[in-house]
């Protein structure tokens, strides 16, 4: 197998990418924008907003006191993505996806910024009794099934 190696004979310390590791992240990244995968959002009861809302993010509390300066870690808590207030796990808190939605949002542009002026058309599961959702592949908040009626 041929190597390369620089003017002593020798291969160098930090090797660079080759052109095949090139066209392979590019591949990647084509493949990653042409076909996106769907984002997994988890339908929580909120105490806040009053019924169960989509928390796609976590927050992680760390303290640490002046006494005892070990780091003390809490557990994640999913946020919910209407009021952005964080709530602890429950059992029995994720009601069952039920309902069959379809979007009326405008996806994201794969190569420019901004939306698309087509619509995104994606059907997706939610609660049935969620006042807001989040479509699964273009993001966008719109009103649930309870406000739609």
């Amino acid at each position: 197998m041929w190597r390369s190696r620089n003017s002593r004979g020798c291969e160098s310390e930090d090797r660079g990418m080759t052109v095949r590791e090139f066209f392979a992240a590019l591949a990647f990244i084509a493949r990653d924008a042409w076909s996106p995968t769907p984002r997994s959002d988890l339908y929580l009861h909120c105490d806040v907003c009053g019924g169960p809302t989509p928390h796609s993010s976590y927050r992680r509390i760390i303290s640490a006191t002046e006494v005892n300066p070990t780091l003390v870690a809490a557990p994640p808590e999913p946020v919910c993505a209407v009021c952005r207030d964080a709530h602890p796990r429950t059992l029995g808190d994720e009601p069952p996806c039920d309902t069959a939605m379809v979007c009326i949002g405008q996806r994201r542009r794969r190569w420019r910024a901004g939306r698309s002026r087509r619509p995104c058309g994606a059907r997706f599961e939610v609660p049935a009794s969620a006042p807001t959702v989040i479509c699964a592949w273009c993001s966008t908040q719109q009103d649930g099934p309870v406000r739609q009626q």
